[in-house]
Order: structure tokens, then C-alpha cells, then sequence
């Protein structure tokens, strides 16, 4: 019985440490897909990452600004490529390229190089945020600690689970 019982505790403590995973974070940026935030290699969003982050005072400021960035920079970029592309359009479906607007797709431009801006904060921001989270996450974060307890019960020995 004794053999049993410490071979359960071996395997509940070995099952424990096994699975339990780290809280660090990375950002990842690409041309294609922009600024992006992973925990143990899956993608989250920036209100994960958010809540995540949120007992870091610091990091979650910093977190939040990239975030405001982030969305600036997708509307920004949203209406430069709707001015590039409604100009473009034009010019394809015209016979005379003079009769095209060629300012709408300056502008459109403009506006996109502008949002090609805010995602360069953005990404500053997500790595200063990361950076400063991934510096202690153990005081940060919730680790699940257990106690454990052997005493005698109603029904003979016993274990208990304290977290």
C-alpha cells in the first residue's frame, strides 16, 4: 500500500512538472502578416496578450500602446490601399490616363506609408512590453503550487491537495 501511494505522489509530481508550461512570450513580425505575439509558439491576440501581461504594471501599459498602435496602423493602412487601389482601377479601366486622379492615389499613399508607421511603434511597443514581462514572469503570473498533506482520515491514511 505505502509503495502505491508514493508511486501515485511520483507520478502526480512527474505529470506536474511535464506539463506545466512556461509563460514567455515572443513577438514575431512578417511583411505579409505584420506584428505578432506568441506564447509557446501559438499566436495571440493583443487583449490575450493583454490579460496575460496585466499584474505587470509596465508591461501592460506598454502592451496597451501597441495595441491603440496596431489598430491605427490597420485603419490607416486599410483606407492608403483602398486610395492606391480605387486609382489603379481607374487607370486600368480608362482610355487616356490623363482622365485618371492620379492625387487620390498619392494620397492613398500617404495615408498607408502613415499606417506603415503606427505598425513600426506597434511592433516597438510589443517587444519593449514583451521584453519587460519575460524579465520576471514568475512574479507576475499565476504558478500553480501545490501542498501536499498526509494525514489520517475516516478511512485510514490519506493525501490532500492544497492550491
Amino acid at each position: 500500500m505505502n509503495s502505491k501511494m508514493h508511486l501515485l505522489l511520483s507520478l502526480i509530481i512527474f505529470l506536474i512538472l511535464f506539463f506545466a508550461q512556461t509563460d514567455s512570450l515572443s513577438v514575431k513580425s512578417s511583411i505579409w502578416t505584420g506584428t505578432s505575439i506568441q506564447q509557446n509558439g501559438e499566436h495571440i491576440s493583443y487583449s490575450e496578450a493583454k490579460k496575460i501581461v496585466e499584474n505587470n504594471t509596465a508591461a501592460f501599459t506598454t502592451m496597451k500602446k501597441a495595441e491603440t498602435n496596431s489598430g491605427f496602423s490597420i485603419a490607416f493602412q486599410i483606407a492608403g490601399g483602398f486610395g492606391m487601389g480605387y486609382t489603379l482601377g481607374g487607370f486600368l479601366r480608362s482610355e487616356n490616363s490623363s482622365e485618371v486622379e492620379w492625387w487620390q492615389g498619392a494620397v492613398g499613399l500617404g495615408v498607408g506609408l502613415i499606417g506603415l508607421h503606427f505598425e513600426s511603434k506597434a511592433k516597438q511597443n510589443a517587444q519593449k512590453a514583451v521584453d519587460l514581462y519575460n524579465e520576471n514572469p514568475s512574479s507576475t503570473s499565476y504558478q500553480f503550487q501545490p501542498q501536499f498533506q498526509f494525514g489520517l482520515g475516516a478511512n485510514g491514511i490519506g493525501i490532500g491537495m492544497r492550491f
